[in-house]
C-alpha cells in the first residue's frame, strides 16, 4: 500500500492509477468521490466504505469491495484479501471499465437533460 501526495489531474495521474491493483477509498461521508470513476476508467477496482455515494457505483464482489464505514478491521481484512487475490481484482477491473463507459460526461449530461425535460413537460401539464 502506498499513500501518495496530491497530484495534478492530468495524463500522469492516470498513468499512476494504472500502476496499482486497486484504489482504497475509506470514506466516512456520503459523498461520491470522482476518484471512483477515474479508477474505473483505467480498469482499477475500488475498495471502499459502504456509504451511499460509493455504494451507488461500486458493486461489492463485482467491481470492487465495500466495507462497513468506520470499521478499520473490516478494511484491513479487505486489503489482505485483495493482496491475495490479484487475479480476482483484475476481473473486478474489467467489470469496472463497463461501469465507466456507462458514466461518461456525455452520458451523464444526456441523463440530466432527460430529467430536466421530463420535469419541464410535467410543469406544462399541471
Amino acid at each position: 500500500m502506498n499513500l501518495l501526495d496530491p497530484r495534478p489531474y492530468d495524463k500522469d495521474f492516470f498513468s499512476v492509477l494504472r500502476g496499482y491493483h486497486a484504489v482504497l477509498i475509506p470514506s466516512i461521508s456520503e459523498e461520491q468521490p470522482r476518484l471512483i470513476y477515474d479508477a474505473f476508467s483505467q480498469g482499477i477496482p475500488v475498495i471502499g466504505s459502504n456509504t451511499d455515494g460509493i455504494r451507488q457505483i461500486v458493486n461489492h464482489g463485482k467491481t470492487g469491495m465495500l466495507t462497513p464505514t468506520g470499521d478499520p478491521c473490516a478494511l484491513s481484512q479487505a486489503m489482505k484479501w485483495a493482496a491475495n487475490n490479484l487475479e480476482k481484482l483484475k476481473d473486478f477491473g474489467l467489470e469496472a471499465i463497463k461501469i465507466a463507459r456507462q458514466h461518461t460526461h456525455a452520458h451523464m449530461h444526456d441523463q440530466r437533460w432527460g430529467l430536466l425535460s421530463e420535469m419541464l413537460d410535467l410543469k406544462r401539464t399541471m
